[in-house]
């Protein structure tokens, strides 16, 4: 927690000169974080289960045709000195739970 408050401060009190301001978005040159060492979070440290979550998580929000075309745009760019792209993370189709109880005839939407 000490890295990312040390961050927040950095940029937080910046000089205005080492600032580049893009419409409501502030750029901050000259401020860098290193991490040592990436922590390891576990998704039971949280209360999941670690193999339903990630699962969730996929099916939400991976999205195998924008990370081909991801790929191939960072391919074709990969001489250039900088490169930014977006991903869309709209993964799968998404069920209303409470629409699909509401279907099969439940009085109770959110019997869970």
């Amino acid at each position: 927690m000490g890295m990312l408050l040390e961050l927040i401060e950095k940029v937080a009190f910046s000089p205005d000169d080492e600032s580049i301001y893009n419409g409501y978005r502030k750029g901050i040159t000259g401020v860098f974080l290193t991490i040592p060492e990436i922590p390891c979070v576990r998704m039971e440290d949280f209360g999941y289960n670690s193999r339903a979550k990630q699962a969730q998580l996929m099916r939400n929000y991976y999205n195998p045709g924008e990370v081909e075309i991801a790929k191939a745009r960072l391919f074709a760019r990969r001489t250039a000195g900088f490169s930014s792209i977006a991903i869309s993370t709209v993964g799968g189709e998404k069920h209303n739970r409470a629409l699909f109880a509401e279907y099969c005839g439940d009085t109770n939407p959110h019997p869970y």
